[in-house]
């Protein structure tokens, strides 16, 4: 909870990939608060209140998973929402205001996007989800501490410095400084 709100404050991708493992963690916890509250909330060294809180928004979390019919794969309304806003920003700083960085960034990316995509077998559509299932796939490798190639390395690398590019122009549009819907001026 305390994670989540400064990610999505600070940077919307690390944001995303924070809710998806919350919700893998839910699903490997099998939706039940009591152990959660033992496996992870009660871990914490914050005040009595701060768990309670904690424990709430674990709950409502589980409570829209189950009520999206989330209990095996797939992401809250929420998380997804903020999906395609990412992939909106994403084609806008493309095609809309045409965004030098951005674009430079794109084209040295698409190889690796369109070599996932094509691995996805049509699973994800968005190329913004396809870079952010790379990500999380790393995160879950390194976690399981598994040797990853340096070729893999590099195409993730190539993503990240795209995504992070897409995470500060994101910060920027909701705090009202960025205005996606005209074209930029020169």
């Amino acid at each position: 909870m305390l994670i989540a709100r400064n990610k999505e404050k600070e940077n919307i991708v690390e944001f995303l990939l924070y809710m998806w493992q919350v919700e893998d963690i839910i699903r490997a916890y099998h939706f039940d608060i009591n152990l959660i509250q033992i496996g992870l909330i009660d871990k914490h060294d914050v005040p009595q209140e701060v768990k309670y809180e904690m424990r709430e928004w674990y709950q409502r979390i589980i409570d829209e998973m189950l009520k999206e019919g989330l209990s095996e794969r797939g992401h809250i309304g929420r998380v997804k929402f903020v999906m395609s806003e990412i992939q909106h920003l994403h084609l806008q700083l493309l095609t809309v205001w045409q965004d030098k960085k951005y674009m430079a960034l794109y084209e040295k990316a698409s190889p690796y996007i369109q070599d996932l995509y094509r691995k996805s077998a049509g699973l994800v559509v968005q190329e913004t989800e396809v870079c952010l299932n790379a990500l999380y796939g790393l995160l879950l490798l390194k976690l399981k501490k598994t040797t990853i190639s340096h070729e893999t390395t590099d195409a993730l690398k190539t993503i990240s410095e795209m995504l992070a590019y897409l995470a500060a122009n994101y910060k920027l549009y909701r705090s009202g400084k960025l205005d996606i819907s005209k074209e930029k001026s020169n």
